[in-house]
C-alpha cells in the first residue's frame, strides 16, 4: 500500500471516528431529554460534509467515467436519505403518520444504490468512453418493483408488517416479504459486484485479494441483522440505521481501492517521487508542493526566468523547463549533453561534407576546363585541316607577289599589282569567311564549346 493509499485509508478512519463521536454525542443528548433543532441539524450537517468530502474524492482519484458517475450518484442518493431523515426529525416529527409514510422513502436508497454500484463495476478495465449494454438497464425493474412495494406499504403491508399488539404500532416496523427482498437484493448485488472486480482483475492479470472487502460487507450484513430479525424500533440507536448502511457502503468501496480491486489514479505522488525524469510542481510563488527525489531545487531568480518561458542551465549539459497547469507550474529537468554531443557531431560531419562538396566543385571545374580547351583543340585542329590548302595558297601567292614586286628586269605595272592585291585579299576575305562560317555552323557543334555551350574565341582566326 502506497503513501496516498495509506493517507487514504487514515481518511477513512477518521471519518468513520468522527460519525462514531457525533452518534454518541447525539445519543447522549436524546437520553438526557434533549429536543428541539440542534442534535437533527448538527446530525444533518455532519452526515453532509461526510458525503460531500467522498463524492470530492471519488472525482478525484476514479478515472473510469462510468464508474465514478455511479458512485458519485451513489454520493446523491445518500444526501437524500439524510436530508429525508432530517426532515422527519425537524418538520415530521409531531405527525405520527407522515413519520411512518415518510420511513419508508428513506428505503429508497437501499434499493437504488445496489445497481448503480453493479453498473460503475462493469466499467472496470474499459477505457473512459465505455458504455454499460443496455441490457442491463432491466435491472431497473427489479428496483422499480421495491419502490412499489415501499410506498404501497400502508395498504399491502408487504414491506413492512404492522402488529396492533405493539403500544405504538405506527412507529415499529417489522420485517415483511419486501424487507427480505430487499436484504437479498443488496446482499446478492454487493457479492456480485465483488465477484465481478476479481474476476476483471485476474483477466488483467493482477491477483488482489476480496477478503477485505468480502469482511466490510460481513460487517454490513451485520449491522442490519438486528433490524432484520427484530423490528425497526423508535428507541434510538447508537449509529443511525441508514447512516450504518451508508457508512459500510462507503467503507466497501473504499477498501476496493485500498486493495486495488478499483484502480485509481490517486498514486501520482509515489510515482512521482520514485521517477527519474526530475519533475516537480511548483505553486503560484515557486514554492515546491511535491516531486521527484533527485529534482534539483529552484531559486527565485530561475522561477521568473521560468515564468517567461526561459530555459534555465543549471549544470553544463541539464536545462530546466516549466509550463503553467491551473494556477501552478510544472518544472522538469532535461539532460541534453547526449543532443548537444550528438549535434557536434553533426556539425563536424557537415563541416566535412562542405569540404568534400567544395573539392569535388572544384574538380568538377577543373575537368570542365580541361573537357573544354581539349574540345576546342579539337575544333581549330579540324579547322585548320579544312582550310590549309586554302592558306597555303594564299601564302604562295603572296611570296610570288612579293618576289615580283623585287624583280627590277621584269617589274609590275601599277595595274598589275593592283589587281594581284585585289585578288590576294579577295582569296583572304572568302577564307575568313570559311572560318566563320565553319566556326558558328549550328550543326557540326564547331562554334561551340562542347562542354559549357560557350561562343568560341575567334581572334586566332
Amino acid at each position: 500500500m502506497g503513501t496516498t493509499q495509506r493517507r487514504r485509508m487514515a481518511w477513512a478512519c477518521a471519518a468513520v471516528a468522527l460519525l462514531l463521536v457525533a452518534s454518541a454525542w447525539r445519543r447522549w443528548m436524546l437520553e438526557s431529554g434533549s429536543s428541539g433543532w440542534l442534535v437533527p441539524l448538527v446530525m444533518y450537517v455532519i452526515y453532509v460534509l461526510l458525503v460531500c468530502l467522498w463524492i470530492r474524492s471519488i472525482r478525484r482519484c476514479m478515472s473510469q467515467q462510468v464508474m465514478r458517475r455511479c458512485v458519485c450518484a451513489e454520493g446523491i442518493l445518500m444526501f437524500a436519505g439524510a436530508t429525508m431523515r432530517f426532515v422527519q426529525d425537524t418538520v415530521l416529527v409531531s405527525n405520527i403518520y407522515l413519520m411512518r409514510e415518510s420511513g419508508y422513502l428513506t428505503l429508497i436508497p437501499l434499493m437504488a444504490i445496489p445497481p448503480l454500484g453493479w453498473l460503475g463495476t462493469l466499467g472496470l478495465g474499459h477505457s473512459s468512453t465505455y458504455r454499460p449494454n443496455p441490457r442491463w438497464r432491466w435491472l431497473a425493474v427489479p428496483a422499480l418493483a421495491l419502490v412499489f412495494l415501499a410506498l404501497s406499504d400502508s395498504q399491502l403491508h408487504l414491506m413492512c408488517v404492522v402488529d396492533p399488539a405493539d403500544p405504538q404500532p405506527n412507529l415499529l416496523f417489522h420485517p415483511g416479504f419486501g424487507a427480505y427482498l430487499l436484504a437479498a437484493w443488496y446482499i446478492g448485488l454487493t457479492l456480485a459486484r465483488i465477484g465481478l472486480m476479481t474476476s476483471r482483475n485476474r483477466s488483467l492479470g493482477v491477483s488482489r485479494s476480496p477478503w477485505p472487502t468480502l469482511l466490510v460487507g460481513a460487517c454490513m450484513a451485520a449491522a442490519a441483522a438486528p433490524y432484520m430479525l427484530s423490528s425497526f424500533a423508535p428507541d434510538p440507536d447508537f449509529v443511525e440505521f441508514f447512516a450504518r448502511i451508508f457508512l459500510f457502503e462507503a467503507l466497501l468501496w473504499e477498501s476496493c481501492i485500498a486493495t486495488g480491486l478499483v484502480p485509481v489514479n490517486s498514486g501520482y505522488e509515489d510515482v512521482l517521487h520514485a521517477s527519474t525524469v526530475a519533475l516537480q510542481l511548483l505553486d503560484a510563488s515557486g514554492a515546491r508542493l511535491t516531486g521527484s527525489a533527485d529534482a534539483p531545487a529552484i531559486g527565485p531568480d530561475d522561477f521568473l526566468a521560468l515564468t517567461r518561458g526561459e530555459c534555465v542551465e543549471t549544470n553544463p549539459g541539464l536545462e530546466l523547463r516549466a509550463f503553467g497547469v491551473q494556477g501552478a507550474w510544472c518544472a522538469w529537468s532535461q539532460d541534453v549533453r547526449e543532443q548537444r554531443r550528438a549535434l557536434a557531431q553533426l556539425q563536424d560531419v557537415r563541416e566535412e561534407l562542405s569540404q568534400r562538396g567544395d573539392a569535388l566543385a572544384q574538380e568538377l571545374r577543373v575537368r570542365g576546363e580541361a573537357e573544354r580547351v581539349h574540345s576546342r583543340a579539337l575544333i581549330y585542329q579540324a579547322l585548320e585541316e579544312q582550310i590549309r590548302p586554302q592558306r597555303e595558297g594564299l601564302c604562295r601567292q603572296v611570296r610570288e607577289l612579293g618576289q615580283r614586286l623585287q624583280d627590277r628586269d621584269h617589274p609590275l605595272g601599277q595595274d598589275q599589282c593592283l589587281r594581284a592585291l585585289e585578288q590576294i585579299f579577295q582569296e583572304g576575305t572568302q577564307l575568313k569567311a570559311t572560318c566563320m562560317s565553319a566556326l558558328l555552323a549550328p550543326g557540326d557543334g564547331a562554334g561551340e564549346d562542347r562542354s559549357s555551350g560557350q561562343p568560341i574565341e575567334r581572334g586566332g582566326a
